[in-house]
């Protein structure tokens, strides 16, 4: 394994019904953060994705990034873009080796309905075009829903006129919060699959990958706020497989 997630705290701006995220943890304090930090580096990983709750609403975030720079880690930050100012954005750059972001919606009122909040679609659009300025590396990703079904080949139109590395498509996972709102969401495999078509027929300027979470899941492990790991099984969703405070997380890999 060389990439690992690290969801940096509970706390978000959002409160979008999908979110696999659904777990009640308080913010921890540094030294716990710390040994986070140094364990994830003294197992050799070399790829961190920060997310969370939303990372940027963290009292250390910042501090993160540097330790992971220092380590020589390569971190990718996952964000709504939200939080995000000039300032911020200047800061983390010679920290970062990409940023993430979701844009699940062509429009306002789509975001709003995907996210309750025009902000998820106004701040996405505007990092995007100040991380172009600054040469950073982006990709984009967007969640296929049956809300937002017939608007997916308008979000592609729309990057395709952006400077990013590229775009995935994924698939609705009714895990942790998004259990409750299944019938919502949830679009059946033939329908993803007829969209995913029409996309790749149609957006030929972009990079586009596919993550299929229910029928193809890929083997990871995350490293939650209290220091808790997981990992994902398609039967039980996340399933807890040790703690970094108890026992060091190169043995929890090694036992996964």
């Amino acid at each position: 394994m060389n990439e690992i997630h690290y969801l940096l705290g509970n706390a978000c701006n959002l409160s979008c019904d999908f979110c696999f995220w659904d777990m009640r943890v308080p913010d921890v304090p540094w030294n716990v953060k710390k040994r986070i930090i140094d364990e994830i580096g003294s197992t050799g990983i070399t790829k961190v994705t920060l997310s969370g709750g939303e990372p940027s609403i963290n009292k250390d975030f910042i501090k993160v990034l540097s330790e992971f720079k220092k380590m020589g880690v390569d971190t990718v930050v996952h964000t709504n873009a939200i939080k995000f100012d000039t300032k911020l954005l200047s800061e983390i750059a010679p920290l970062i080796g990409r940023i993430s972001l979701s844009l699940d919606g062509s429009n306002e009122e789509m975001c709003i309905s995907m996210r309750k909040d025009a902000r998820a679609y106004v701040k996405t659009l505007w990092l995007l075009d100040r991380i172009a300025e600054k040469d950073i590396s982006v990709n984009v990703k967007t969640l296929v829903t049956s809300i937002n079904a017939k608007d997916v080949l308008n979000v592609g139109k729309l990057l395709e006129q952006k400077q990013i590395d590229y775009w995935t498509l994924m698939e609705f996972n009714p895990i942790n919060r998004g259990k409750h709102f299944r019938s919502k969401f949830e679009l059946d495999d033939v329908e993803f699959d007829n969209i995913v078509k029409c996309v790749k027929d149609t957006i030929r300027n972009l990079e586009i990958r596919v993550r299929l979470f229910k029928r193809e899941p890929e083997k990871y492990c995350f490293i939650a706020p209290n220091a808790d790991v997981y990992t994902f099984t398609p039967k039980k969703g996340d399933v807890l497989v040790g703690n970094i405070l108890k026992t060091s997380l190169s043995t929890i890999i090694a036992n996964l």
